[in-house]
């Protein structure tokens, strides 16, 4: 997600953003946002929160935004942070100083970096952003001993999900949430404006292959939109079935206690131009991406419920002493009702210094004034 402002004279005089993917970057928008208000943008100051495109980048859908950056005679520029890409890293940075204009990096960078973590995420590591969404009682229960698990939050809880799942790609549930639940995994209740282009894929981790035909996600208009990963011992006869509903059986590498493996399955989805994922359980999914570490975010939604013996949101982590925990970064607590969410990241340094390189910040900003 980007944005552009071109301020001249201490008003501004262009703004932009990049609506969709194709469509023009941020900075070429506002540029022309400029012209079309017949306010000249030479001599300006250009603000963008992700480094312009240079023309290193391979495959690029729309012009360089760097070389028209400095056609249009800007003065200055000040970036939030550099792309993560190692196709263009530094390069529109570079571009613009090599022109004679000043360039500031990393004023707001913690801002930015939040915004865009889904992209860099995906960029960085080529998988996937993981956000796992959990809601449990307070004893840390997400569903009656039975399985039933309508409903642990209220509605305006799961307005909150829908929302997430807006905002990802793809929705992923374990085979027991499947079987037990039922759900649609659809983008519902949520205002016109929030609804993405196209709904999420909805991915069901499943090893033997036992999601029944007539399961919503098999047999709703959105059947196309699911993708069952499983392991080569599924049935050939109900993988035929599946697929002759719309759902695409894709078969990847099993784990040694029989599950899927996390880095098969993220590497599969992500060949699928998945960047972002919500999982939304059950408790053995939870557990299998908290293991492998394979996780950005995390929220949990904690209901003021006592249920007992029900079924445990996380099983063993394999962590014997406190030390050994994953402790959450920038963390944001919100209260819902009688409800409250805690959310926070596994790690932000990493991706702190893909976006703003050591010592960039400061030296920039000085030079820029």
């Amino acid at each position: 997600m980007t944005g552009c402002v071109v301020v001249k004279g201490g008003r501004v005089i262009g703004e932009g953003l990049h609506e969709r993917h194709g469509a023009r970057h941020a900075e070429a928008a506002a540029l022309d946002d400029c012209r079309e208000n017949n306010k000249g943008p030479r001599g300006a100051h250009l603000y963008c929160n992700l480094e312009p495109c240079a023309a290193a980048y391979p495959g690029k859908l729309t012009p360089p935004c760097a070389a028209a950056i400095v056609g249009a005679g800007i003065a200055r520029v000040t970036v939030a942070t550099l792309d993560p890409d190692p196709h263009v890293s530094g390069a529109g940075i570079r571009q613009l100083r090599e022109a004679g204009i000043a360039v500031a990096v990393g004023v707001e960078a913690e801002a930015a970096l939040l915004l865009n973590v889904p992209f860099f995420t995906a960029v960085h590591y080529g998988r996937p952003y993981v956000h796992l969404k959990i809601a449990q009682s307070l004893d840390g229960r997400i569903a009656a001993r039975g399985g039933d698990s309508r409903w642990i939050t209220d509605a305006a809880a799961r307005r909150i999900v829908h929302r997430m799942r807006a905002e990802h790609d793809a929705v992923l549930v374990g085979r027991g949430t499947a079987l037990h639940d039922d759900p649609r995994l659809t983008v519902r209740d949520v205002e016109a404006g929030a609804r993405p282009a196209a709904p999420p894929w909805r991915v069901v981790l499943d090893s033997r292959l036992a999601l029944p035909a007539d399961a919503r996600l098999a047999s709703d208009e959105h059947a196309a939109r699911t993708i069952v990963l499983t392991t080569g011992q599924a049935e050939p006869a109900r993988r035929r079935e599946l697929n002759a509903r719309g759902v695409q059986v894709q078969v990847v590498e099993g784990a040694s206690d029989g599950r899927l493996d996390i880095d098969a399955v993220l590497q599969a989805l992500h060949a699928r131009g998945i960047r972002s994922l919500l999982v939304e359980g059950g408790g053995a999914v939870y557990t299998s991406f908290l293991r492998a570490g394979r996780f950005d975010r995390l929220s949990v939604f904690v209901a003021p419920l006592l249920i007992g013996d029900g079924v445990a949101a996380v099983g063993d982590l394999g962590i014997e002493r406190i030390a050994g925990a994953a402790r959450l970064q920038g963390v944001a607590t919100t209260v819902v009702n009688d409800q409250v969410v805690v959310s926070g990241y596994r790690d932000l340094g990493t991706l702190r210094q893909a976006v703003l390189p050591e010592g960039e910040a400061q030296p920039a900003v000085a030079r820029a004034g």
